[in-house]
C-alpha cells in the first residue's frame, strides 16, 4: 500500500477513500504501537462504532479478552524479531463490537511503508453467517447421529455405504469400519441386488423424489426387525450422487398393531359365536326337551333307538355350544381357590392313560407355588385338551411335559403379545411333536380352526382353553416352530388369600319342596316357553306364563301365591331376568327366583347373582335338572 492510502486529505486521496468505503469488508490501518489511523465505512457497520470513536484509539478496543491482553506482546515480538506469524496469512479470530458482543471474523493483515513509516492494514470479513451455518450443520449432524432413527448414505453406483449414523451402528451391531464395507442389500434379507435396483429406479430416472417402503433389517447376530424406510437421491456429495435413507425401527409398533388386530378379531369372533351359541341353545332346549317328553309314550324298541340317537345328537350339540361360549368368555364359571400343583398331580394318571404308552410324561412343578382361583373343572378340561393336542402332534411318540412356576410381569414391552401386568401362576404343557408353523400359529385359537385330519378334531379345544383363561383374568402364550418343541403357557392370576370371604344373601322359602308350587315362567321364545310349561306341569306344578319382564312384573304384582319366578336371563323387550329379580326383591325379598340362559354377558359377573341369592340353570337342561333346581328353592 503506497503513501496515497495513508491520508484522508482532499485531492486524489479522496478518490481512494471513496473506493475503500465502497468495499463490504472492514479495512483498518494501524501504526507500530497499534493506534488506529484510518477505517472505512464497513468498519463502522461491522463493529458498531463511529469513525471518531475508533481513530486514534488502540486496535485492542476491537478485541475481546484474552486477545486484547496479548496483542501488545505479539506486536513487540514482531518488531524485535522481524518474524511474521500473522502478516500475509489469513485466519479466523474473534471481534468485539461496541455493545461488547463477540462475533467470528476472518482477518488478513498486510504490512507496508508510507512516508518512511511502517503501517499495518487489516482486511476483516464477518463470518457470523458462515459459522452459524456450519455450527447448525454440525449440531444437526450430531442430533441425527445420536437419533434412534437409522440414517444411511450410500453411493448411487456402487451402493457402498459412505455414511452411517451411530444409531444405525448400535442397532445393527456392526462397527463403522465393518458397515462401510457393506451395501443396503447386505442388511435387507428380503432384497437382492436386482430387486433393490428395481425399487430405487424411480429415483434415478427422476420420476419420483422420494420412495417410502417397509422391509426388514438383519443385525450382525442374525436377528430381524421391521423397518420403514424413506429414501431420497442427494447431489450434495462431493463426488458422485448418493442415496440418503432415513430408517425407523417399527418392530414394537407392528407388534402392538398385530396384538390389537388379533384382539379385535378374536373379540368379534367371540361376539358372533356367543350369539350363535345362544340361539342354538334355545333350539337345543326345545329339541331335547320335547324328545324327553316323548320318551315315556314311545313303546317300540326301534322308536326308542331313534329317540336315543336324536337325544345323543342334541347332547353333542350342547357340548359344542358350551365350548363356543367358553371361547366367547361367556361361560358360567365357578371359581375356587386351588393349588395348581395338587391339581396337576391328581390328573397325572388320567393324562397318562390319555396320551398312550409311546409318549413319556414328566412334570416340573415349582415348590411354594402361589395359589389361584379358577373353575377347577374348566382348568382340568383345558389341561386335558392340551395333552390330547400334544398326543396327536406326536404320532410316533415323544415327550410331554407339564410344569408350573410363579411369574410376575411388570413390563409389557418385554412380554408376549397377550400378556397382562401382575402376579400369575404359569402352567406349561410342552411336547416334542410336529410343531406349528408361523402361518398357522396366529389362528389356532379361532373356533373350528384345526390342522388335524378330518374327524380327528372339531377345532374347538384350543378355543375353549383360550376363552376360559381370558375369562379367568389371565392370558395364554404359545411358542412353536415346525418339527420343534411346542409349548402352551397358561397364566392365571394369583390370589393373596386362600379363603373366599365374600358372603351372599340366599333367599329361601319354607314350603315343602314336594308340594306343588305356583311358578311364573318368563320367556320370550314361544317354543321354549311352551316346552317349559309342559315340563313344569308334568312335575305337578301350577304355571303362569309371561313373554317378557314387564308383563311378568305386572302379573306378579296382581297375582297372589306365586312361589317361584323362573325367568330367562336375556329377553328382547329390554328388561333382563336379572333386572326383573331386582324389581321383585324390592317388595318381596323372600320369593324364590331361578334364572336360565344359553348365553348372557351377565353370566361373567356371578357376584351379581350371589348377592341376590339367585340360582342359574344353563340351557339346554333336562327335566331332571329342572326338578333338582326347583326342589332346592
Amino acid at each position: 500500500m503506497d503513501s496515497e492510502y495513508s491520508s484522508t486529505t482532499a485531492g486524489p486521496l479522496s478518490d481512494a477513500a471513496v473506493v475503500l468505503d465502497s468495499v463490504d469488508a472492514a479495512i483498518i490501518t494501524i501504526d507500530t504501537i497499534g493506534t488506529i489511523l484510518e477505517i472505512n465505512r464497513a468498519t463502522e457497520r461491522l463493529f458498531k462504532y463511529k469513525e471518531v470513536e475508533l481513530v486514534a484509539k488502540n486496535i485492542k478496543i476491537l478485541m475481546p479478552t484474552p486477545h486484547r491482553d496479548e496483542h501488545d506482546t505479539y506486536l513487540a515480538n514482531h518488531l524485535k524479531t522481524k518474524k511474521t506469524s500473522i502478516i500475509g496469512v489469513g485466519r479466523q479470530v474473534v471481534g468485539l463490537r461496541s455493545d461488547q458482543t463477540t462475533f467470528p471474523i476472518h482477518l488478513a493483515v498486510g504490512k507496508h511503508t508510507t512516508n518512511g513509516k511502517t503501517l499495518y492494514t487489516g482486511i476483516i470479513h464477518d463470518l457470523s453467517h458462515q459459522v452459524a451455518r456450519t455450527e447448525d450443520s454440525t449440531r444437526l449432524g450430531q442430533i441425527l447421529d445420536e437419533s434412534l432413527n437409522e440414517i444411511f448414505a450410500f453411493d448411487a453406483h456402487s451402493f457402498k455405504f459412505s455414511m452411517i449414523s451411530r444409531g444405525a451402528l448400535s442397532n445393527l451391531g456392526y462397527t463403522r469400519d465393518e458397515a462401510l464395507s457393506m451395501t443396503p442389500v447386505d442388511i435387507k434379507p428380503d432384497h437382492t441386488i436386482e430387486s433393490f435396483k428395481k425399487l430405487i429406479n424411480p429415483l434415478l430416472d427422476g420420476s419420483k423424489l422420494r420412495i417410502l417402503f417397509s422391509t426388514r433389517h438383519k443385525r450382525k447376530d442374525g436377528t430381524l426387525y421391521d423397518v420403514n424406510v424413506s429414501l431420497t437421491l442427494s447431489n450434495a456429495a462431493p463426488s458422485t450422487p448418493e442415496f440418503v435413507a432415513i430408517v425407523d425401527d417399527v418392530t414394537e409398533k407392528n407388534r402392538m398393531l398385530k396384538m390389537m388386530h388379533q384382539s379385535q378379531k378374536l373379540e368379534a369372533i367371540g361376539q358372533l359365536t356367543g350369539g350363535i351359541a345362544h340361539d342354538f341353545n334355545n333350539l337345543l332346549t326345545v329339541i331335547s326337551g320335547n324328545l324327553e317328553l316323548l320318551e315315556p309314550v314311545v313303546s317300540t324298541a326301534l322308536h326308542q333307538d331313534i329317540l336315543k340317537d336324536a337325544r345323543d345328537a342334541a347332547n353333542m350339540g350342547a357340548r359344542l355350544t358350551n365350548r363356543l361360549l367358553a371361547f366367547a368368555s361367556q361361560s358360567s364359571l365357578t371359581p375356587n381357590t386351588v393349588n395348581i400343583n395338587k391339581l396337576v398331580l391328581e390328573m397325572i394318571e388320567l393324562v397318562r392313560r390319555t396320551i398312550g404308552d409311546n409318549i413319556s410324561l414328566e412334570t416340573n412343578l415349582t415348590s411354594n407355588l402361589w395359589t389361584t382361583k379358577v373353575d377347577i373343572s374348566q382348568l382340568e378340561n383345558s389341561l386335558l385338551n392340551l395333552a390330547i393336542n400334544s398326543r396327536d402332534a406326536m404320532p410316533e411318540g415323544g415327550r410331554l411335559s407339564i410344569g408350573t412356576k410363579n411369574m410376575t410381569i411388570t413390563n409389557l414391552d418385554k412380554a408376549s403379545e397377550q400378556a397382562l401386568l401382575g402376579d400369575f401362576v404359569q402352567i406349561t404343557v410342552s411336547d416334542t411333536g410336529q410343531g406349528i408353523d408361523a402361518e398357522n400359529i396366529g389362528e389356532i385359537f379361532e373356533p373350528f380352526y384345526t390342522t388335524k385330519q378330518e374327524k380327528l378334531g372339531t377345532g374347538l379345544g384350543l378355543s375353549m382353553v383360550y376363552g376360559f383363561v381370558r375369562q379367568s383374568g389371565g392370558f395364554i402364550d404359545v411358542k412353536s416352530a415346525p418339527n420343534q418343541k411346542t409349548e402352551f403357557a397358561l397364566h392365571v392370576p394369583r390370589v393373596l388369600s386362600e379363603l373366599d370371604n365374600r358372603s351372599s344373601v340366599i333367599n329361601t322359602i319354607q314350603n315343602d319342596p314336594k308340594l306343588p308350587k305356583t311358578i311364573l315362567i318368563v320367556e320370550d321364545e314361544d317354543s321354549v316357553r311352551k316346552l317349559t310349561r309342559r315340563r313344569l306341569e308334568k312335575l305337578g306344578h301350577n304355571v303362569i306364563e309371561a313373554s317378557d319382564g314387564y308383563e311378568a312384573l305386572t302379573l306378579f304384582n296382581r297375582t297372589d301365591g306365586i312361589d317361584i319366578v323362573f325367568s330367562d336371563m336375556v329377553m328382547s323387550a329390554g328388561m333382563s331376568g336379572y333386572d326383573l329379580a331386582k324389581a321383585i326383591f324390592t317388595s318381596h325379598p323372600t320369593v324364590a327366583f331361578l334364572l336360565t340362559s344359553g348365553y348372557a354377558t351377565e353370566l361373567i359377573d356371578s357376584d351379581k347373582l350371589e348377592v341376590l341369592g339367585v340360582s342359574l340353570l344353563k340351557k339346554p337342561y333336562t327335566i331332571d335338572d329342572l326338578e333338582l333346581h326347583i326342589s332346592r328353592l
